[in-house]
């Protein structure tokens, strides 16, 4: 029987190949996984020192809302996963606190029903009053438009600029005036369309039914969880499931060269020789995509190099005491206070089980995204002492802290969050359509293309699978 081709073992991969795995019916005798790295898991990576101490390097936290949610708690229980999970309960400080840093002072924003009524800096008047007048504005008529546009829309211009703007650079380390209102909050996008209204939508949606039977996704339920995470670091996540793959090949350090595709099946060129496909998964990053087939599919090539990628350098501090004066998640710098950094992350806080050593304090400075180059200048010659530095005395000034950290790990990572700029639900459109209108054996996942959390990247590789499948 033929053979399927993954290509990349990061999280979108390894989902792929699992879920491929786990039927009969794919009509393929075997699953080949080629990942350019020694290492599965991608941008999902965690460090474990000796002292029992763990700093998170790429996604930090999961959350479990929603149908992609719901599938990666059943993935965890499915793979064996249920007891390493942390769980954050919702009325954990680290999930009702989080806070931005606006003109030299932390200002935490409404977190429960009775500060909505309140006058809360950095906001001029109660935000229930913006909520009132929400189901009142019109819906827009544009296909498209950028985040900060849909919520001064709606909302107004505090809400923009001090809430969307904030998200979006610790979500996407983006721009709100320019990324996609579509691509990044489709939900929102959603309610307006068909509610008018985000306000009404809340209020009128039916409840989602369809929630698979998992033990897993009843606790967090019961439980009321806000976010989770393992106890040895996401990095458990890839790891168990390159360990669970059944009927799969799992080629390390085995980067793809070169990629031909046409209609009766494809060739992977690596460096270790060329492998023939009848038909390929491929998860790695549209601009990876885009230099692959530059040479027999130009069209292709051309719309998936639309697609723009932000470089983001991660700083992991530890201190020897608990030095935080507050709790919380974290707090995020809207983008108008020019700063390098795009958000400081409380850790400790989050996750007290990965402190290590009694009493230390964690914290993740996140720094540059689409302003990378503008801050430090080209990734790839970029000062990462400096950039360390900068994340010391950030904190220091942000949270009043004296001590100085012994531990500052600095990691970073070019082009690692897709930009979803205006009209990027077009461009995605138009690969799909390329690939089908020319009938090639290949297979689009990844975050670059329909969301680029690890629940996205999860849900939609099974997606893609079950799909593929029908075919």
């Amino acid at each position: 029987m033929a053979t399927i081709g993954v290509l990349g073992g990061g999280i979108s991969g390894l989902s792929a190949a699992y879920y491929l795995s786990k039927t009969a019916a794919t009509g393929f005798g075997k699953i080949i996984l080629l990942e350019s790295s020694s290492r599965l898991g991608g941008w999902v990576s965690s460090l474990e020192l000796e002292d029992g101490s763990l700093f998170e390097i790429g996604p930090r936290s999961i959350r479990g809302v929603g149908r992609s949610g719901y599938n990666t708690l059943e993935l965890a229980e499915e793979i064996g996963l249920t007891n390493q999970i942390i769980p954050v309960p919702h009325t954990s400080p680290a999930a009702r606190n989080r806070f931005i840093y606006l003109n030299g002072e932390l200002c935490a924003l409404p977190n429960n029903l009775k500060s909505v009524f309140l006058r809360q800096s950095p906001f001029t008047s109660p935000l229930f009053l913006a909520g009132l007048k929400e189901p009142f504005r019109p819906r827009s008529k544009d296909d498209d438009e950028t985040v900060d546009s849909f919520f001064q829309r709606r909302f107004g211009n505090e809400i923009a600029k001090f809430a969307a703007d904030p998200l979006c650079r610790g979500i996407f380390a983006g721009n709100s005036k320019k990324l996609s209102m579509r691509s990044c909050f489709p939900i929102f996008y959603d309610f307006e369309r068909k509610y008018g209204s985000i306000v009404l939508a809340s209020l009128l949606k039916p409840k989602d039914k369809t929630i698979p039977k998992s033990n897993l996704i009843d606790r967090f339920r019961s439980e009321k969880w806000s976010m989770w995470s393992l106890l040895k670091g996401l990095k458990m996540l890839p790891e168990t499931l390159g360990q669970r793959l059944k009927n799969a090949e799992i080629c390390l350090n085995t980067p793809c060269v070169g990629l031909e595709i046409a209609r009766n099946g494809a060739k992977v060129k690596t460096s270790a020789g060329a492998k023939d496909f009848a038909h390929i998964i491929c998860s790695l990053p549209a601009h990876e995509v885009s230099h692959l087939v530059s040479a027999e599919h130009p069209e292709l090539s051309a719309l998936l190099s639309n697609i723009e990628f932000a470089s983001v350098a991660v700083v992991n501090l530890q201190f020897r005491s608990n030095i935080l004066n507050v709790e919380g998640f974290g707090h995020l710098i809207p983008s108008h206070q020019l700063a390098p950094v795009l958000g400081v992350l409380y850790e400790s806080c989050s996750f007290p089980q990965h402190n290590g050593p009694d009493n230390s304090t964690r914290l993740t400075v996140m720094m540059g995204g689409a302003w990378f180059k503008d801050a430090f200048g080209d990734v790839d010659n970029c000062d990462k002492e400096e950039i360390g530095r900068l994340a010391v005395s950030t904190v220091s000034g942000h949270l009043k802290i004296s001590e100085r950290p012994y531990r500052v790990i600095t990691h970073v990572h070019k082009k690692c969050i897709p930009q979803y700029q205006v009209g990027h639900w077009k461009t995605v459109k138009q690969i799909e359509n390329y690939i089908e209108r020319n009938q090639l054996p290949i297979t689009l996942i990844g975050s670059s293309y329909k969301g680029v959390s690890v629940n996205d990247c999860i849900y939609n590789a099974r997606l893609a699978v079950q799909n593929f499948r029908v075919k």
